[in-house]
């Protein structure tokens, strides 16, 4: 308190607009969580730096090699001043790129690994993006934004090959069949088998309004995936149905596909899996069951799904 009282803190060397002097009387509030009242708190400000990222010395010279970002650095949110919430993540979500694009445009060769590793990452984030954009295209027919985020030469069957004959299919299907539709997408498994291709599976719960019901729905997509010019484009997407019913009628039993215009059938959800089958042929038969050795890295989906075959898909 005697630093804040003549202005200059000898300690810290804190700006001398922030040193207040504390009188009493003193008040001790407790702020332990689970007790007494809450105050959430956070701190502000971090290390100097460059737009860049390069963190500077309090004279202002960069200090060389040495990056700042997220809240390291003080970056937009420097004091509490004009502070509000959420400034932090955009901040945090730029400031990342920031140093790598700094090093590359001065001609410094970046570790060969490391270069791989942030493709990985922004590749993932494009193919998530993909199969979320999928569902909102589908669902607010948008069906030129839908068709553009497969691959132009998509094939749609045995003789039609392009994203124009794909429109002309889904117009048929969505004008005729739905009034509505809903997709709600889940858990995304993403394998890369080359730098330019992978696979994923995306579980997804849909909503349809037809024929006078609601039908709701469970599947998963196996998904193929194409980097073409720089881009993440669906290759293939093969629709693996669980079930397809009333909303008021459970489908309980065999086949759960009961759409209200044709005869109930199986849904091809577990067809993919061989795990399925082996787990209720072959129930443990000691209390310590065999354990596999674990899938490779970037190999548990195809260690899952091993050598099954593509199943033949009913689509409505």
């Amino acid at each position: 308190n005697k630093y804040a009282e003549v202005g200059k803190d000898e300690q810290f060397h804190k700006d001398p607009a922030w040193l207040k002097p504390m009188q009493p009387p003193f008040v001790a509030l407790d702020v332990t969580p689970g007790h007494g009242a809450f105050f959430p708190y956070f701190t502000l400000g971090g290390l100097d730096t460059l737009p860049t990222g390069e963190v500077l010395k309090a004279s202002g010279d960069v200090i060389k090699g040495l990056y700042a970002v997220g809240r390291t650095a003080c970056g937009i949110p420097r004091r509490g001043e004009g502070y509000a919430s959420g400034m932090s993540v955009g901040d945090a979500t730029f400031t990342g790129r920031q140093p790598v694009q700094e090093e590359r445009n001065r001609g410094i060769p970046m570790d060969e690994n490391l270069t791989a590793r942030i493709d990985r990452l922004e590749s993932l984030d494009e193919i998530r993006q993909l199969a979320a954009k999928y569902s909102l295209s589908l669902d607010m027919r948008d069906l030129d934004a839908h068709v553009n985020l497969f691959a132009e030469d998509i094939r749609v069957s045995r003789e039609r090959v392009g994203r124009s004959y794909l429109k002309g299919w889904l117009d048929d299907t969505l004008r005729l069949q739905f009034t509505g539709t809903s997709h709600h997408i889940g858990n995304h498994v993403i394998e890369f088998k080359d730098p330019d291709h992978a696979i994923g599976v995306v579980y997804s719960k849909n909503e349809h309004e037809t024929n006078g019901e609601w039908v709701i729905m469970q599947m998963i997509y196996w998904d193929d995936y194409e980097r073409i010019d720089g881009r993440w484009y669906f290759r293939r997407r093969l629709p693996c149905y669980w079930y397809a019913t009333d909303l008021n009628k459970p489908p309980i039993g065999d086949n759960k596909m009961r759409w209200p215009d044709r005869e109930p059938y199986a849904g091809a959800y577990h067809d993919l899996w061989p795990s399925w089958q082996r787990f209720w042929d072959k129930p443990p038969n000691s209390e310590e069951p065999e354990v596999a050795v674990p899938a490779p890295l970037n190999e548990f989906l195809t260690t899952m799904r091993g050598t099954t075959d593509v199943p033949k898909i009913k689509i409505r």
